[in-house]
């Protein structure tokens, strides 16, 4: 019977990881945090993931795709694009609200 081991952790503060996607591209996962909060994780060392950057969400993160150097976030609200080509600091490029 396989056994699964934890390599490693990163606490995010307050909130919790819900049923939303983590996608990784290269050695950087991309994760949303309940209530509205994207990380974007150094994982090359997968026992010790580092924090590169945190950005605010404008609501619940209902998917996530990440293609090159763009992350697109769906939420409540619509469509966000990221740019992350620096995964330190993430970038709005531009936005779709379906409820304005």
């Amino acid at each position: 019977q396989p056994t699964l081991q934890v390599n490693g952790r990163y606490e995010t503060g307050p909130g919790y990881l819900y049923n939303g996607p983590i996608v990784i591209q290269d050695n950087i996962a991309v994760a949303a945090t309940h209530p509205a909060n994207l990380y974007l994780l150094d994982i090359s060392q997968p026992d010790t993931p580092i924090e590169l950057s945190h950005y605010q969400l404008r609501d619940y993160l209902a998917d996530l795709t990440v293609r090159g150097q763009y992350a697109y976030l769906v939420g409540e609200s619509g469509l966000e694009i990221l740019d992350i080509s620096d995964p330190a600091n993430p970038q709005s490029v531009s936005r779709y609200l379906a409820n304005p």
